[in-house]
């Protein structure tokens, strides 16, 4: 007997199935028009004569087939691992275009759409294939897919990498190293003075200034260092001069002036001023001598005594010939 489904009363969960006396088919039969699973196991079909037009038309079932009145009824209890919609459509034998909502890609850490790549929906080429697979949950929107399924990944970031029109999030990374913070944005794509730089680890924070970014996200740096390297530019600032280690230099293009040196490291500990230098960093030098020395100034004569420890001895406080 073909087994036929009680599903007059039938809710998301699947009903109770019966068996109910039906003749076997017979040569020259019609057919129900009820739906069952065809040879494929992939999609439902009409229990109908061989020789009829439709294309949903799989022959007369057999049996041992289980009939439902509906496709829909078909697809969500014997074939629950299909795509509900790609099971319906495709079952009727209709080209079915994708359903345009979103799925993660873990590959690229993005959301895409379900539908053809090229195809009706793919307007902006975030199409990446049609879902069959009933397991992959669809989102009505990228936000909610991001949120969804890789929320430890910042949204902005998320969302920028699923639209391929994205040219970035235009929020700022911390770029290590170099202690300095970038732009996420395509290289000549923004007007900014920060130097563009498409975030590559997804593991980044976003922030919306480059002071934000410097305070938070490069807080090992000084933050006149960080402000100045995000733009390109100097601090002006004043640090020890590595060479001497007794006099302080500026923070400038190198080769600008007499003044001028690179700061050994991004953590190299930086002042407004070089008196401050002097005090914070040369306590051991005279403050008035570390900082003539180190502004190019020629202090003073006075006449007084002072030890010079790379002699050994005392000097006198006065301009040589």
């Amino acid at each position: 007997h073909i087994i036929k489904a009680n599903l007059t009363n039938y809710s998301t969960s699947p009903p109770h199935l019966s068996q109910t006396p039906n003749p076997v088919p017979t040569p020259g039969g019609s057919g129900s028009g009820d739906w069952y699973v065809g040879s494929d196991s992939q999609t439902c079909v009409q229990d109908c004569a061989p020789t009829a037009t439709a294309g949903s038309c799989g022959g007369l079932a057999q049996p041992w087939d289980f009939l439902f009145q509906t496709v829909t009824q078909c697809c969500q209890i014997r074939l629950p691992y299909k795509n509900l919609r790609w099971c319906e459509e495709n079952s009727r034998a209709n080209l079915y275009p994708g359903s345009g909502e979103w799925y993660i890609d873990y590959t690229g850490s993005k959301c895409v759409r379900d539908c053809a790549p090229g195809g009706a929906l793919d307007t902006n080429n975030e199409c990446a294939g049609i879902v069959e697979d009933a397991l992959v949950p669809l989102f009505p929107t990228s936000s909610a897919c991001c949120t969804t399924t890789i929320p430890w990944v910042d949204l902005r970031l998320c969302e920028s990498n699923s639209d391929p029109s994205s040219t970035g999030t235009q929020k700022y990374y911390a770029a290590n190293p170099g202690g300095k913070c970038m732009k996420d944005c395509d290289p000549g794509s923004s007007s900014g003075p920060a130097e563009c730089g498409r975030v590559t680890d997804l593991s980044k924070v976003l922030f919306n200034t480059i002071s934000e970014c410097c305070t938070l996200g490069q807080s090992w740096v000084d933050e006149r260092f960080c402000a100045s390297r995000s733009v390109g530019t100097y601090s002006g600032a004043w640090f020890v001069d590595s060479v001497t280690n007794s006099k302080c230099v500026k923070d400038c293009a190198s080769g600008a002036g007499p003044l001028c040196a690179d700061v050994d490291s991004p953590s190299t500990p930086i002042y407004e001023t070089a008196e401050e230098c002097c005090r914070e960093k040369l306590s051991w030098v005279d403050l008035n001598r570390c900082v003539d020395a180190s502004e190019g100034t020629t202090p003073p004569s006075n006449g007084e005594w002072y030890v010079d420890f790379s002699i050994l001895g005392c000097v006198e406080d006065c301009v040589g010939p």
